[in-house]
Parts: C-alpha cells; sequence; structure tokens
C-alpha cells in the first residue's frame, strides 16, 4: 500500500496488487498481544487504515487475493478486482504412501506469524498429539530460521527442524498431515492450498 504514494503520471492507469490488507494484518496481530505491544499493533493499524483510505481510491483497480480484503477496499472507497491465489497442482502432485504419523509445518519464519503460530502451537496443540499418539512426529520445514528459533524448536519432543528444503513435495509425500497454525494475518493461506494438492490432511 506504501508503495501507492507514488503516484502514476496523469492519464496513465495504475494497478495496486495487494498480497494482504495491511491494516487487517496489523489488526489480527494485535488480537494475538496484550499490553504494550497491543497497543503498537493497534495504533500500526490505524495509521495503515489512514493510508488505505487515502491511496486505495487512486487506483483504477486493486488487486485482492480474499473476498474480505476486496469488501474491504470497496468500502474504502477503492476499485478491487479479485484475483484469487491458486497452485500448481501437478507440481503438488506427490504419492499418498504410508507417511506413519508424521506430521508436517512449511512456512518462512522471516513472517513473524509463522513463528509465532508454531510456538503456539507447540506450547498449547502439540503435547495433546503426543497423549494421544505418542508415536507422532512433527517435521518443521522453512527458510529465515535463526540458530536460537532452530534450538528452540528441537528441544521439543517429537520434533525435527529440517530447515530450508529443497524439495517441498516430497517433504510432503513424507508426511501424513500438514499443521498450519497461524492465527493472525491476512489475504489466504497458500499452504493450505499447496498441502491440500497434495492430498494431504490439514
Amino acid at each position: 500500500t506504501q508503495s501507492a504514494y507514488y503516484a502514476a503520471p496523469p492519464g496513465v492507469p495504475s494497478v495496486l496488487s495487494l498480497h494482504n490488507l495491511d491494516s487487517s494484518v496489523a489488526r489480527s496481530s494485535a488480537r494475538q498481544r496484550s499490553g504494550l505491544a497491543w497497543v503498537r499493533e493497534q495504533n500500526r493499524a490505524a495509521a495503515l487504515r489512514v493510508v488505505e483510505r487515502r491511496v486505495l481510491p487512486l487506483a483504477d483497480r486493486v488487486l485482492c487475493v480474499s473476498e474480505a480484503d476486496a469488501n474491504a477496499v470497496f468500502a474504502a472507497g477503492g476499485r478491487a478486482l479479485l484475483a484469487p491465489n491458486g497452485v500448481d497442482d501437478e507440481f503438488f502432485q506427490t504419492p499418498l504412501t504410508d507417511a506413519g504419523e508424521r506430521a508436517f509445518f512449511f512456512g518462512h519464519f522471516g513472517y513473524e506469524a509463522n513463528l509465532r503460530g508454531v510456538e503456539r502451537f507447540l506450547e498449547e496443540g502439540w503435547p495433546d498429539v503426543l497423549r494421544a499418539r505418542p508415536g507422532a512426529r512433527l517435521a518443521i520445514a522453512g527458510g529465515g530460521m535463526g540458530a536460537a528459533v532452530r534450538a528452540r524448536l528441537a528441544a521439543v519432543e517429537g520434533v525435527e527442524v529440517l530447515g530450508l528444503v529443497a524439495d517441498l513435495p516430497g517433504a510432503l509425500a513424507a508426511s501424513r498431515a500438514v499443521v498450519v497454525p497461524i492465527w493472525e494475518g491476512g489475504g489466504t493461506r497458500l499452504k493450505v492450498l499447496e498441502a491440500l494438492a497434495a492430498g494431504r490432511a490439514v
């Protein structure tokens, strides 16, 4: 959205492409926080809403990947065009092999919602899984994982930290289910579409 500050020359049509509606991402992030962190995210969301109300109506079209974002763009006076995300089914098509009781999470850890989601799942959900299925394993893949994060995740019982994988369909093929513990963000959850394209439970 901030790129819309750079207005197109007069008479030149402009398209603003949004992967997320920034104010919605900040609002969802605020809901996961308390105290001063909540205040910071609420203020950020309010500031982003001001920017969006000013710049969204200036574009000839605003590309949105979700209906919720498109509706918010319309409400802000913009001309939304819904362009839903999709995945390459052929690329993600993997054989349904016996993967035992291995679950899988993948996502870039430079995106804080992924890290917070995984850590929350490991604290609140994974112990229940292990009680019900003592043989369960969780493989975690993704770039942007620092040494401290890697060590923290690897210390959890039943967790295998893969880091960045070169063959995502192969890693999916070695898994029975995909975990998507993301409580914040906007747009769409591409990892859900990719896991479903691979025929894995989510």
